[in-house]
């Protein structure tokens, strides 16, 4: 009979260090789960500003361009130099740092 009731306890003991290991595993597993999400929400606003300053230099670029295309516009009509022509010569005035005489 103490056999039996000693294999009992030890099988009750067996379980309750199961059931210990299984429940800080689960805390373990909560806890990195609670970090992951944080992270992700962390990295979302992140995401979210970076985004935000692309647009920012998007539209910034597209008005520099625009006004770059009226600025040529101008000079072509004053100057009365096919546009190609004109980009290429404001291409090697940027390369020589000389502007281009006229003819």
């Amino acid at each position: 009979m103490r056999g039996k009731v000693s294999d009992k306890q030890a099988k009750l003991q067996s379980y309750q260090s199961r059931d210990r290991t299984a429940q800080e595993e689960t805390r373990e597993l909560r806890g990195a789960a609670a970090s992951a999400q944080q992270r992700e929400a962390q990295m979302g606003k992140e995401l979210e500003g970076q985004r935000s300053q692309i647009d920012a230099y998007r539209e910034d670029t597209a008005g520099s361009r625009a006004l770059l295309v009226q600025v040529l516009v101008l000079v072509q009509v004053l100057v009365h130099v096919p546009m190609p022509e004109l980009v290429l010569d404001l291409v090697q005035m940027k390369a020589s740092g000389q502007p281009r005489r006229p003819p």
